[in-house]
């Protein structure tokens, strides 16, 4: 009755927001059963409104249908509580991933290979399945459909944890991604899965699959992460939401945008409960100030979470221990303070006038130490299984064919080129060439670099691909060649045209069809509507920089949309022999009424010195310097940028010392066997056991891999006198006849020269001294069972700073 209650409460609301979908939704919700009728309502009020548009009925009445059928015919999802179902298995959306219906699909692949298993046996075969489908890509930042993750066989960690969590679901299986918005210890971030195990939640590695649960590469990184979340859709306030979390503690439950974002931190990692308290300027309690935490991460700071304060000023959140920015806002007055949570659990924040202009200033950013939960140890049998279960799926992978978009003319062609590389991995909708044809026939009045990409593209931002070259049968005919002529008019009527939506997840992209359909578009989409409708109208425009702001074509050039009249110029210079690369050691931020906002690294050329223009305002500038540990040595100034003048601004870095390279992890259990033998006989922790020793993982034939070994031959005689072992560690006996390596192995003849699986052993390696897995040579200094430094790809100088580290290791 309590959730019948609740979705009566909130239906009428959304229903009224629906705007041309009313009938055709009323109509799907009176053709079914009572309960399918109030499983569609429950979608329906709990959904991102943006999918009520850009979406058919049909898609949700199939998840209702399907959802119905688990619940009475697979028995662990009959047994499951309902505010689960409801969370964890009925829902279509696990994130911000474009829906396609797959729910059915998915289950007839997978329900003859889990059937009759125990439920965790279920778990890792469908993990198993879905490796079989997909792997790991880096790719842009849309996060594709898990039906076009199984289409195209590969995906983005995001990505990857939504297509698993869609294939658990689909057989009953309560299931929510997990993700680390940003890492404190590097610059990246993760997610992964967890599912419900009868009475508690178990995680794994999507698309990686392993064994046992409760294991992945990312244990070591969870245990350091300041925050860990999920996300579960459903709107409303902590009390009216309370039946559908009831084993959460509600000061772990953050509500807003439409949804409710739960702190699974304490599962993976050690966290106390940090207490911020907000004072206005008159020293009384800034009640409903925002609140942002965030943590430094490619050299600028970024939000990863966002509290309202309560009545008393005060807002409560479990933090990792570490170091984080708060951000107090309210009535256009700021306060921040970096504070780390390991020595204190509570600050005081007072909020002022905009911060003051300052000169450099030093500060430390502590990521929190490694210290995993729970670490699983596989058996012999579990590492051949899994080792065994890798190359299986890769095999599979690779043997199977796959259907992405095609060209059947020059046109179509040249259309399929201006789309991303994960828009043509999976097949196209037919109605999406047919409605772009449209555009060409303004194809003779425009250079052809501002046709293709800003007119005839149907690919605007993140938003999934469908028709909407009609958009201009929206606008008044009487009005359409004045908007054309003066593309800044049509701002405004859309202004007046389309609500603005801010109850929503920001975050998910819409369409521009379903926005015009709704007459609603949330503060950020409302921006690809508006080059939509442009487009519509034959006027090129596009979103330039990362905050993606509206440009139009005019008078043979692109015009901003909201451009600022008051500039000046900031010239940017790195000190000599330093590269300054902009998002990864230096980053530049704008005041705005929230504080300071990160600026678009497409706005932010890089170089030694590099000048720019910049609207009037105040300016943050931090440079960072980030030890192997994690830990970030950083400056900042703060400057203002005026109106017609210039301003030179040297960078000025915090240089790292040997010391602060040194760290010390235990080293992984990997298995090496000897050239010749093909089977292990120790790990590589026994081998490296006594004594001081450099290991490098080859990649033979390749640049950085001769470097590091030419650099090996040079210092040969000073690794002697060092007392330091030398293991080389190749893939197969083949790469023994590398000319490269046989030289060395002339001038290092004590060297052992091993065998490894490069497959299981050096992403394990990688990823548990935080190093890219994908960067070989791996290059480790150990003193016994203990990893002090570890570096992946070719840097100058690798061996004389070992040799330097181990001097001091001595000393």
């Amino acid at each position: 009755m309590e959730f019948k209650s609740y979705v009566n409460s909130k239906w009428g609301n959304q229903f009224e927001a629906l705007g041309a979908r009313q009938q055709e939704v009323l109509s799907a919700i009176g053709g079914g059963t009572e309960e399918a009728a109030l499983l569609l309502k429950y979608l329906y009020i709990s959904m991102p409104l943006s999918d009520a548009g850009d979406y058919p009925v049909e898609l949700f009445r199939e998840t209702v249908r399907h959802g119905l059928f688990l619940r009475e015919a697979v028995p662990w999802c009959a047994e499951l509580p309902e505010h689960l179902f409801l969370l964890y298995v009925l829902p279509p959306r696990i994130n911000t991933e474009e829906l396609r219906s797959c729910r059915h699909f998915f289950y007839e692949s997978l329900w003859p290979r889990v059937c009759g298993k125990s439920l965790q046996e279920a778990v890792l075969e469908v993990n198993r399945w879905c490796a079989e489908q997909a792997t790991y890509r880096s790719t842009d930042d849309r996060t594709a459909a898990p039906l076009s993750v199984y289409q195209c066989g590969y995906g983005r960690c995001g990505e990857e944890s939504a297509f698993l969590a869609a294939a658990l679901r689909s057989v009953g299986i309560a299931a929510r991604q997990v993700y680390a918005p940003w890492w404190s210890h590097c610059d990246d971030n993760h997610a992964w899965v967890e599912a419900y195990h009868g009475t508690r939640w178990r995680f794994l590695g999507a698309c990686e699959p392993e064994p046992v649960l409760d294991l992945g590469w990312f244990v070591h990184a969870a245990s350091r992460a300041m925050t860990e979340q999920v996300r579960a859709f459903v709107p409303g306030t902590k009390e009216e939401l309370a039946f559908l979390f009831p084993d959460s503690s509600p000061e772990d439950l953050l509500v807003g945008e439409g949804m409710v974002t739960e702190l699974v931190t304490s599962r993976y990692a050690v966290t106390e409960q940090y207490c911020v308290r907000v004072l206005g300027e008159d020293g009384k309690p800034a009640a409903g100030a925002r609140v942002r935490f965030e943590v430094l991460n490619m050299a600028g700071f970024h939000p990863v979470a966002v509290v309202e304060a309560d009545t008393a000023g005060k807002v409560r959140l479990q933090l990792g221990l570490g170091s984080v920015l708060i951000v107090a806002a309210a009535n256009g007055l700021l306060g921040e303070k970096l504070v780390n949570t390991a020595e204190e659990r509570e600050t005081v924040l007072v909020l002022s006038e905009k911060p003051p202009l300052s000169g450099w200033t030093e500060f430390d950013f502590i990521a929190p130490e490694d210290h995993p939960l729970s670490v699983v140890s596989l058996t012999a049998e579990q590492k051949r299984f899994r080792t065994q279960t890798l190359c299986r799926c890769a095999a599979l992978r690779s043997g199977r064919a796959r259907q992405g978009a095609e060209a059947e003319t020059e046109e179509e062609a040249l259309f399929l080129s201006l789309l991303t590389e994960k828009d043509r991995a999976a097949p196209l909708p037919e109605d999406v060439w047919k409605d772009a044809q449209t555009a060409f026939q303004w194809r003779e009045k425009f250079l052809p670099e501002v046709f293709e990409r800003a007119l005839l593209s149907s690919r605007i931002s993140r938003e999934p691909l469908r028709p909407w070259r009609q958009l201009r049968t929206v606008i008044p005919e009487e009005l359409r060649s004045a908007f054309a002529e003066n593309p800044a008019s049509l701002w405004d009527w859309m202004n007046r045209e389309i609500r603005e939506e801010k109850e929503t997840y920001q975050a998910i992209p819409a369409t521009p069809a379903g926005m015009a359909a709704l007459k609603a578009a949330s503060p950020e989409n409302r921006k690809a509507l508006f080059v939509a409708f442009c487009r519509s109208l034959g006027v090129p425009a596009r979103l330039a920089g990362e905050r993606e702001e509206p440009e139009y074509f005019q008078d043979g050039s692109f015009r901003r949309l909201f451009s600022k009249e008051a500039v000046g110029r900031l010239t940017v210079q790195a000190p000599a022999g330093h590269a300054g690369l902009y998002r990864q050691n230096w980053s530049l931020s704008e005041l705005t009424e929230q504080g300071f906002h990160l600026l678009s690294a497409s706005d932010i050329p890089a170089g030694e010195e590099e000048t720019f223009v910049l609207p009037q305002g105040v300016y943050r500038i931090l440079t960072v310097s980030r030890t192997p540990g994690g830990n970030q040595l950083a400056k900042q100034c703060t400057i203002a940028v005026k109106q017609g003048e210039e301003t030179l601004l040297p960078l000025s870095f915090r240089q790292v010392q040997i010391a602060d390279l040194l760290e010390q992890y235990e080293l992984p259990d990997c298995p090496w066997h000897p050239v010749g033998k093909r089977e292990a006989e120790d790990s590589a922790a026994a081998v490296l056991e006594n004594g001081k020793a450099i290991s490098v993982w080859l990649e033979t034939s390749r640049e950085p891999t001769e470097h590091i070994l030419n650099e090996l031959r040079e210092a040969a005689d000073s690794i002697c006198r060092a007392g330091l072992q030398v293991h080389l560690v190749v893939e197969s006996e083949k790469d023994l006849e590398d000319p490269t390596l046989r030289r060395t192995r002339a001038v290092l003849p004590e060297a052992k020269i091993w065998c490894g699986d490069f497959q299981t052993d050096v992403p394990a390696l990688a990823r548990r001294t935080y190093v890219d897995p994908e960067r070989l040579p791996l290059v480790l200094l150990t003193d016994g069972r203990s990893i002090r430094y570890a570096c992946c790809g070719y840097n100058v100088g690798t061996i004389e700073l070992l040799l330097r580290m181990s001097e001091m290791l001595q000393e």
